[in-house]
């Protein structure tokens, strides 16, 4: 009988290959450390200095300038009160941030910044020459979360990957239909706030917190109906709900793919709140 039949032998002799890959590679390592010699710690250079980044591979050096940039950030569009149809201004957030602090450190990291994200939202290129630049925006990243339908029907949102919607939009087939079918998004995120839509003050100063969603069995909301023709059977399940936004998803967005997700959304504080509208708040991970 030979090892491979034996019972286990041959994951024995995958582990021993893996072992004696190990010694070979911690004898190469200990002859390098060797052959180096004690290492001089020069307390003249600064901690956060790194001499010898220039020396990596290029393809180390741009991982970790890609590593450097923020994480997701989750924005909340901020409508105008005085509606027009067409309004140049650009589009004004409840809480946005300045631009990537590592853009400028060199050439190499401003290019790696400007592939992963782009300044957007800001004056249209017909109402002035040229486009004014707005929020620098990580298209693959962040996400624009819309409360109510005026959110997106009076400003210029068009072309977001990630979206975030409201049960107010959620529940609400035309206006469901129209935001998917213009926003060029791929992944939408249905956003469940218990207490409702969030009061124009409470947007002003706090941010959201997501909580995921995965049990598609979990009543989420309920639909608004008649007082006097209430019943069983109005709760609607997380499963209820994404079904009928992807119905509302592939009337207008045939054969196009999308990744339907849900969340319970917490409200929080908001730190560096000036004049009860956030200017240039701290990073922080939502769903990410």
């Amino acid at each position: 009988m030979s090892s491979d039949e034996v019972p286990g032998g041959r994951d024995r002799q995958i582990v021993q290959k893996h072992m004696n890959a190990m010694e070979k590679l911690w004898n190469a390592l200990r002859g390098v450390f060797v052959s180096v010699g004690p290492v001089r710690i020069d307390l003249d250079i600064p901690a956060t200095s790194f001499p010898r980044f220039r020396q990596l591979p290029a393809e180390i050096r741009c991982l970790i300038w890609k590593h450097s940039l923020p994480s997701g950030r989750i924005y909340e569009p901020r409508p105008y009160r005085d509606w027009i149809m067409y309004d140049p201004r650009p589009v004004q957030f409840y809480q946005h941030w300045p631009p990537p602090v590592m853009r400028e450190a060199c050439k190499e990291a401003y290019q790696v910044c400007m592939e992963n994200g782009s300044f957007r939202f800001g004056y249209y290129s017909n109402s002035r020459p040229g486009m004014m630049r707005s929020i620098w925006y990580n298209d693959k990243k962040d996400m624009v979360y819309l409360h109510t339908f005026d959110q997106w029907d009076s400003l210029d949102l068009f072309e977001v990957k990630n979206i975030c919607i409201s049960t107010e939009i959620a529940l609400n087939r035309e206006h469901c239909e129209r935001v998917l079918a213009h926003l060029g998004c791929g992944r939408v995120v249905v956003a469940y706030y218990p207490p409702g839509t969030p009061t124009p003050e409470q947007l002003s100063t706090t941010r959201p917190v997501f909580r995921p969603i995965s049990n598609e069995d979990e009543f989420v909301t309920v639909q608004k109906v008649d007082p006097e023709d209430w019943d069983e059977g109005l709760e609607l399940t997380w499963g209820e709900n994404k079904d009928f936004v992807k119905d509302c998803w592939e009337k207008e967005n045939l054969g196009k793919s999308v990744e339907i997700e849900a969340v319970e959304v917490f409200r929080k504080a908001r730190e560096d709140v000036w004049g009860g509208v956030n200017t240039w708040g701290r990073l922080y991970t939502g769903l990410y």
